[in-house]
């Protein structure tokens, strides 16, 4: 079997998607904890020290992973007239003359996914099987204006001279100028800020850098792009209220806004200061995967379909590279009944999606029985869902999503962890005998996660008290084995009806 496979994943005229997934079965293979007595496998995270191989099988994937996403985002831009270049010869873009001189500001939400079928969105299982996701933009309440605002915001403005300057608000730092090629291309996580690899990627996948200068000495100076495009950039982002590991998809919602506001200010929109058209927008999405396979973050097509307005529905086909977009027919009672209900929460521990992408992808390719029929069962959850949305019985939600949550941890017992079962378990003793449903926010449990109550039987203040105490006490009991960052609280959300914000400043 292994030769088998190897001989597959080595065949050059076999397809892309082919080739990673059977690099993926030799990873799994390699990079299983098998426990003697026959129970469940594990898909260790990240790299395996002893297993050469294994290491070996992995690299080799992601950068499979993305040479894929790269030919299939240039098929897409080529539909649109639009192309990456490949060096200076072929290098059109150009920065359009009405934001010459003014700073642009693109803002997004963020995102809330209602059984999501964990990780359908991810490229393996949902070019294998196909996705249905719920997905809900949401709006947080601002600090400063005391409304529900956009907590994303990416500025970008030219500079006489030719560097790229990446700046963050929120993080209150000076500003880091970059001014090679090869620094645009090194992503690694050592030494750099989540913001600096994000700007740096939407560089590459915006085409200001292309993407086929990856790894040639014999690159061109970026100075010489630069002066072609018209001018240096200042790229400065600007996140409030919420950390990146909330579960609630703001590195994708970050990354969303860079590329459209890149894209926008190098002249690759129909127009330069005017809402993007849905097409325009999923451009955006197949350029955001790029960034995320560039990071290594293994990121699917969901959470950056926040620039996308409402609560809708996200289906792709077998095979298919991006998903189609429906808005669900929801009442404004029922949207007014979802916000009641469902409390967004955030337990101050930060956990990265990444190990348990990599950890539900190698138990796919392994074709677990009790995995794979958990998934089958979260994909029929889903059309529950649909019909409760649409239909107007909220109330049912709820316990379908607590059945979300099994069959979640089944596909990846990374989505939890023993901090997540005790807030839960304390929460509902202390709102007991009311119901108490609870699901993961994300790929994995999150910060927090989303609560579902009745706020007939408990209010939400009640409620809040308890997600505190039962956060503050799980803190002191898991102290020194996991590690926090600030204090619990609930999101005071809004579901966002515009997606994302165009404008200048």
């Amino acid at each position: 079997m292994v030769r088998a496979t190897e001989q597959l994943a080595a065949s050059p005229d076999r397809p892309h998607f082919h080739r990673y997934r059977a690099l993926m079965i030799l990873f799994g293979l390699y990079h299983a904890d098998a426990p003697e007595d026959g129970g469940t496998v594990y898909i260790r995270s990240g790299l395996a020290p002893d297993n050469p191989r294994a290491d070996r099988y992995y690299a080799q994937a992601r950068e499979l992973y993305v040479q894929g996403i790269e030919q299939k985002l240039a098929a897409a831009l080529d539909a649109r007239g639009l192309r990456f270049a490949n060096g200076l010869d072929d290098y059109r873009l150009r920065i359009p003359q009405p934001l010459a001189n003014t700073t642009l500001c693109v803002k997004t939400g963020l995102r809330i996914e209602l059984d999501s079928c964990v990780g359908n969105d991810h490229v393996l299982v949902a070019q294998d099987i196909g996705a249905t996701i719920i997905h809900v933009s949401i709006l947080l309440r601002d600090a400063e204006s005391g409304r529900h605002d956009y907590p994303i915001r990416v500025h970008v403005r030219r500079l006489p001279e030719p560097v790229l300057r990446l700046g963050s608000i929120d993080k209150a730092v000076p500003p880091t100028d970059i001014t090679s090629v090869t620094e645009v291309f090194s992503l690694a996580p050592v030494g750099a800020g989540e913001w600096i690899r994000l700007s740096k990627a939407a560089v590459v996948a915006a085409g200001i850098v292309p993407p086929s200068l990856r790894g040639r000495p014999d690159a061109p100076p970026l100075a010489a792009f630069l002066e072609r495009l018209g001018g240096g950039l200042e790229i400065v982002t600007d996140v409030r209220g919420v950390p990146v590991g909330s579960g609630t998809g703001t590195s994708s919602a970050i990354a969303a806004a860079l590329v459209a506001a890149l894209v926008k200010f190098t002249g690759q929109s129909r127009a330069p200061l005017t809402a993007m058209p849905d097409d325009e927008r999923m451009l955006v999405i197949a350029r955001v995967l790029l960034v995320e396979q560039l990071i290594g973050a293994l990121g699917g097509w969901q959470d950056p379909c926040v620039i996308f307005p409402g609560i809708k529905l996200l289906t792709a086909a077998p095979g298919d590279f991006l998903p189609a977009y429906r808005p669900l027919e929801v009442s404004p009672a029922a949207r007014a009944e979802l916000v009641r209900r469902l409390q967004l929460t955030d337990g101050c521990y930060r956990q990265p999606s990444q190990a348990a992408a990599w950890q539900f992808t190698g138990l796919w390719v392994m074709r677990l029985a009790s995995v794979y029929e958990a998934r089958m069962r979260t994909r029929r959850l889903v059309q529950e869902q649909i019909a409760n949305l649409e239909g107007g019985t909220i109330e049912r939600m709820g316990p379908v999503e607590s059945a979300d949550w099994l069959n979640r941890c089944a596909i990846s017992p990374k989505a939890t962890n023993p901090y997540i079962e005790r807030v839960v378990e304390l929460v509902r003793q202390a709102l007991a005998p009311a119901r108490v449903d609870f699901d993961a926010s994300g790929a994995r449990g999150g910060a927090g996660g989303c609560f579902w109550i009745d706020p007939d039987d408990v209010p939400a203040a009640d409620f809040a008290d308890a997600f505190d105490r039962a956060c503050r006490t799980a803190m002191d009991e898991c102290r020194g084995r996991i590690r926090f960052e600030g204090e619990p609280h609930l999101y005071d959300y809004a579901i966002n009806d515009r997606g994302m914000e165009i404008g200048l400043e």
